[in-house]
């Protein structure tokens, strides 16, 4: 049935009615839509740019103007390059052409904040469509400054890291789980004597390649050891340099990271001359100690006046096995009542004292008669009285039985291996036995009716003296004194006499005994040089730990130096580790009778021009001058005509310091004094110099170290506040 035209168009109008209604709920759900995209826009925390197919900004959402420091007006309508770093000026155009042609583009670039600084942002940019119908470009940004900031500061930390352990003064490796090296630093490199012109690279090689056969389990108990976490202790090892030479160092391992991986960490330092120094202070002590123990006269060492130490000849003496019987015991214990020993020591300011004609009561054995000597010393570390005997005790057995007859005692007068002389109270010789005449080397009718003034050494007795000690001796007072006597081949020697009074057929006379003390006087003085040098060298070993830096070394080691030579002048100078310039460390005269510090050198000091340290760079040797009156005074003329009150040295030397075989600096003492130095002294030196010259490198690589650290500490704190700020 035909439907009406009413009903046709009722039907339309309901059909009209329905479509408005889904189109106003079409229109409300674009308008929340926008309202939602909106508000992303708005508040995300991304920088959104919206820019038209020409690179023309169309929107900008707030946290993209925060970003740059625009608002919003003086973006819109404007170019992108507005925000755009000069360096990437260029690259606008093509990014945008690519964008147009689909491609979605991802990257970090240098942008420009409108007060002209940079920040570093990535961008993700792609092509949308326009509300206008046509192509547009959307960019969402993140900025990045911060993140990258501290990337480039992680990176100048590793590399201020590297460039450390570059200067570190002992050696440094790192090596992988695998035992292959994959760091070493300059100073290992020298230790193990790497030549990157004439060996392989140092790198990838094993660390077992380097490690003498004992070493390798040891080694490898140790590597295990790390891999569980465990701390291991210092372990001095043997192992081979480049060059097949066996050393020996010092080694200390721990846990690292190394580029991102787990790694192992060794500090590894040369001990090689250390030990040798050990070795040879051991042999030394060895030496000494023989010569204690076999020498011909008993000697002890007492600590506190106690025994300490007693050798072959002390242990005859009193007269027992084992010296565990003494050890512990005070030597005035075993002095007779009747002997005013005192307290055997060296004190206001004596090396030696001596104590004559003490009478000893050792517990299993008959009294005896020694003179003692004793020398200040050190044992086992402490403070010391070394003491030798000399036995009398068969000489008064001698002189007992002389006494109880004439017969016997002319026999023993001229067959006693003692020099024996009879002289009246002036001194006058009346007789003299054998042994006088073994002596000097003279007949005996040389000496009857002579003074002993013919026999004295020119110039080393005190004759008067010696003409009171007769006197005291006639007087029945024992006197004991030492006497320089001159032989007949003109040989001077040291003896020591004894003058006791006595009879001589009938008459009152004086009894003089010598006895030549010349190997003893030398055993002595060898003995006294010897510690006096390892006090020394002792001294010089804590100069070189207790100083901290090269002009406090200098002027320490001035003073130990001044303790033991005659020193008037003192200058220690040298090269800065790796470099060309030269530094003067100290420079020391004595100026009024005081020995005090004076002028230095500046850096860049033109060392040729000094012919002194020139001779010593080229030879390696040092050098003694020992100068004459004459020269003397021709170099204070000279002076004086230029001005320079600085008075000249007579006697110099010059010792070089020498590192790997090279020469690094130039250590020199100098006297006023004539011939003050001999080559025993030149040699001392020498040696002293070779023991400073590391501490000199190292205590001037710890100085520089120390301004590095303090740049490092700096830098840190400026990253953390940058840190803290971007928080």
């Amino acid at each position: 049935m035909k439907k009406s035209n009413e009903e046709v168009l009722r039907e339309e109008i309901e059909a009209l009615k329905r479509e408005n209604s889904n189109l106003k709920k079409q229109v409300e759900n674009i308008k929340n839509s926008e309202a939602f995209y909106k508000a992303i826009f708005n508040f995300s925390p991304s920088g959104i740019l919206v820019e038209d197919e020409n690179g023309i900004v169309l929107d900008a959402n707030p946290a993209f103007c925060r970003n740059y420091g625009y608002p919003k007006k003086d973006l819109v309508g404007k170019s992108v390059q507005v925000v755009t770093h000069h360096e990437n000026s260029g690259l606008i155009k093509k990014n945008i052409h690519r964008i147009l042609e689909g491609k979605q583009l991802q990257f970090v670039v240098k942008s420009c904040k409108k007060d002209g600084s940079t920040i570093f942002t990535e961008l993700n940019e792609r092509s949308i469509r326009l509300p206008n119908g046509r192509t547009g470009i959307i960019s969402i940004s993140f900025n990045k400054t911060e993140h990258i900031r501290t990337q480039e500061a992680l990176k100048n930390s590793e590399r201020e890291f590297r460039n450390l352990l570059k200067l570190l003064p002992y050696g440094v490796i790192i090596y992988n789980l695998e035992g292959r090296i994959v760091y070493g630093n300059r100073e290992v490199k020298r230790i193990f004597k790497h030549d990157k012109n004439k060996h392989t690279d140092f790198l990838g090689i094993s660390v077992f390649d380097f490690l003498h056969n004992e070493e390798v389990e040891k080694v490898k108990h140790r590597f295990q050891g790390l891999l569980k976490g465990k701390k291991q202790p210092p372990t001095i090892e043997k192992v081979y340099d480049f060059e097949g030479n066996l050393i020996e160092v010092e080694v200390v391992s721990r846990r690292t990271i190394f580029n991102g991986k787990p790694a192992l960490l060794a500090i590894v330092i040369d001990v090689s001359e250390r030990i040798k120094s050990e070795k040879e202070l051991k042999q030394r002590e060895r030496y000494f100690r023989r010569l204690f123990e076999y020498s011909p006269y008993p000697e002890l060492i007492l600590i506190e006046e106690k025994i300490a130490a007693i050798n072959r000849a002390a242990l005859k003496f009193f007269g027992v096995k084992n010296a565990n019987e003494l050890k512990g015991i005070p030597l005035k214990n075993m002095v007779s009542s009747k002997t005013p020993l005192g307290k055997l020591d060296t004190d206001e300011g004596k090396e030696t004292s001596t104590y004559n004609n003490i009478r000893i009561k050792p517990k299993h054995k008959e009294e005896r008669v020694a003179n003692i000597t004793a020398t200040r010393t050190y044992f086992a570390g402490r403070s010391a009285v070394h003491v030798t005997l000399h036995d009398l005790t068969e000489l008064y057995q001698t002189l007992d039985k002389l006494r109880e007859s004439e017969e016997t005692y002319r026999e023993l007068f001229d067959k006693s291996s003692e020099a024996i002389y009879v002289q009246d109270k002036d001194g006058v010789f009346l007789d003299v036995n054998r042994g006088v005449l073994n002596m000097y080397g003279y007949p005996k009718k040389f000496f009857i009716g002579n003074t002993p003034a013919p026999l004295s050494a020119p110039g080393l007795n005190d004759m008067e003296k010696v003409v009171n000690h007769l006197k005291k001796a006639f007087a029945e007072e024992p006197q004991q004194f030492e006497f320089w006597g001159i032989r007949r081949n003109g040989e001077v020697f040291p003896k020591i006499v004894r003058l006791n009074r006595g009879k001589y057929f009938g008459k009152d006379v004086i009894f003089a005994f010598a006895m030549d003390i010349s190997e003893q006087k030398a055993t002595e003085q060898e003995l006294k040089n010897t510690n006096k040098t390892l006090e020394l060298m002792n001294a010089v070993s804590k100069v070189g730990i207790s100083s901290r830096s090269p002009e406090d070394l200098a002027e320490k080691l001035a003073r130990e130096l001044r303790k033991a030579l005659p020193v008037d002048a003192f200058i220690l100078d040298g090269f800065y580790p790796g470099t060309n310039s030269y530094y003067g460390f100290g420079n020391f005269d004595t100026i009024n009778g005081r020995f005090q510090k004076v002028r230095e050198f500046q850096q860049g000091f033109d060392w040729t021009k000094s012919k002194k340290r020139k001779k010593l760079f080229e030879e390696k040797k040092p050098i003694l001058i020992l100068r004459h009156r004459g020269q003397i005074n021709q170099i204070t003329a000279s002076r004086q005509h230029k001005g320079i009150k600085e008075k000249p040295s007579a006697s110099l030397i010059y010792v070089p310091l020498i590192l790997s075989n090279k020469v690094t600096g130039v250590l020199s003492i100098q006297s006023y004094e004539y011939k003050a130095y001999t080559q025993e002294d030149v040699r001392l030196l020498t040696h002293i110099g070779r023991q400073i010259a590391p501490a000199v490198e190292s205590l001037l690589l710890n100085k520089e170290l120390m301004e590095q650290a303090i740049k490092l500490r700096e830098n840190e704190r400026r990253y953390r506040l940058l840190f803290d700020h971007a928080m």
